[in-house]
């Protein structure tokens, strides 16, 4: 071989292996973020809410006064084995199918706290759009506002466009026995540490790069297969599905186990 045409095979070479590594950096780096963080370095995607949710009073006193409330609807709603297992659950009725989610109640104490009282409307929080303080369910009604194929589908914000939020702020909850190590994690959006709020997001695939910045507070149980399906849909500006996908209802359901109704 020339000592040109060597020359040529080894700088084209690099370069492929340049534009490799940066395909790598760059799937590695996603995660559900904000808007702001997203429109500042797209390489820091994260799941997370609007810079504007930072500059809300933080309530992480009141968040956390209370224990989780114990009255929940009883296992009489989506059908799946996984009523046999006792524990609470959040059924996510979306008009593409139903995604049904444990929550980590003992792993994340406050943040399933926090999702309970908002879906059940037990929970003040204020209305962005009018800037009332109300108590009513706040998920129903609202869109996914940001999907990502192979990555994970974001929620819970009113104004569905990644900027909004129920008016407070609260601290993260990491435990180390949960981690992004596969698909079909529940999980809390922020804007950098301790600014969790009502945003959260579904992964569908293994996103180990989110560990230890996100709270997990549950994982799907049943409907893997509608939230992989959300991730794909057709996007325009911002990831926004169109047409818009919506959570026509959330509901928190108390499932009693096999051995509360023995043979």
């Amino acid at each position: 071989m020339r000592p040109w045409t060597l020359t040529l095979a080894i700088a084209l070479g690099a370069l492929l292996a340049g534009c490799a590594q940066k395909t790598a950096e760059e799937i590695a780096g996603d995660s559900p973020a904000d808007e702001v963080v997203t429109k500042s370095t797209d390489a820091d995607k994260v799941p997370s809410e609007e810079a504007t949710e930072a500059k809300t009073e933080t309530h992480a006193t009141e968040a956390s006064a209370a224990p989780v409330p114990a009255e929940t609807d009883k296992a009489t709603g989506p059908a799946g084995s996984w009523k046999k297992e006792k524990g609470l659950y959040a059924a996510f009725d979306t008009t593409k199918g139903k995604i049904v989610c444990r929550l980590f109640q003992t792993q994340a104490p406050l943040t399933v706290k926090n999702f309970i009282g908002l879906a059940k409307g037990t929970k003040q929080w204020t209305d962005p759009k009018t800037q009332q303080q109300v108590m009513r369910p706040y998920f129903d009604g609202l869109k996914f506002h940001r999907v990502i194929p192979n990555f994970m589908i974001q929620g819970g914000d009113p104004l569905g466009t990644g900027t909004g939020g129920p008016g407070y702020q609260f601290e993260d909850e990491f435990d180390a026995s949960l981690r992004f190590d596969k698909k079909g994690k529940l999980a809390m959006a922020n804007a950098g540490p301790n600014t969790n709020g009502s945003q959260f997001f579904i992964t569908v695939a293994p996103t180990p790069h989110l560990n230890g910045k996100h709270t997990i507070f549950g994982e799907v149980v049943e409907g893997q297969d509608v939230a992989d399906a959300i991730s794909q849909a057709p996007t325009g500006p911002g990831d926004r599905p169109t047409p818009p996908i919506v959570m026509k209802s959330v509901k928190i359901v108390r499932a009693e186990g096999e051995s509360a109704n023995p043979k």
